[in-house]
């Protein structure tokens, strides 16, 4: 994320829109539009804080500045959101926060593609689709949850009742063959 330390929340949020804005919106509704995705993000109570600690009063958390990155892409308005490991180095609440959002923003039409290294089991389930790479190669693609569990069943590998899915696909996409790609 581009994020600038000495400027507030709403400023960083306002800045990336401003310079991805539509041509001719107003400032009004740019700032409409910022105080609304603050709203989304949960980030309208810590809308004056800036991002540098050192500075101002206020501290944001890890998931809170990684919320003020997501925004900054929101900002532009787009209908697809690609992410990186969104939920890198954050705690099982703010994890459940940003997936919660982003599975919000599929909800509301947009398209969300996000790449996540062993999600937490509260983060998996909220999944619709599940791509699965092994070794660069695509091992599976399609529905999350039961669909990938009765297709890896099909393969002789059994999700026990006592296992985290995302932590059984992991392992399975590192088992020696008869492992095949289902598409």
């Amino acid at each position: 994320y581009v994020l600038f330390d000495e400027l507030t929340v709403f400023e960083n949020l306002d800045l990336a829109a401003s310079l991805r804005s539509p041509k001719g919106e107003t400032v009004e509704h740019r700032q409409r539009r910022v105080t609304g995705l603050l709203s989304l993000l949960g980030l309208y109570d810590v809308r004056d804080f800036v991002l540098d600690r050192s500075i101002g009063m206020g501290r944001l958390s890890g998931g809170q500045m990684r919320r003020v990155g997501i925004g900054v892409e929101l900002a532009a308005d787009a209908s697809i959101l690609l992410l990186d490991e969104p939920t890198s180095a954050l705690d099982a609440v703010n994890t459940r926060l940003v997936v919660g959002l982003l599975r919000a923003l599929a909800n509301s039409g947009m398209m969300v593609i996000a790449s996540i290294h062993q999600p937490r089991l509260s983060a998996f389930e909220m999944f619709d689709q599940l791509l699965l790479l092994r070794k660069g190669q695509l091992a599976y693609g399609g529905a999350a949850g039961k669909d990938a569990v009765n297709y890896f069943a099909t393969l002789g590998y059994t999700l026990t009742d006592r296992h985290n899915p995302a932590d059984f696909f992991i392992e399975v996409s590192a088992a020696p063959p008869p492992f095949r790609s289902r598409w």
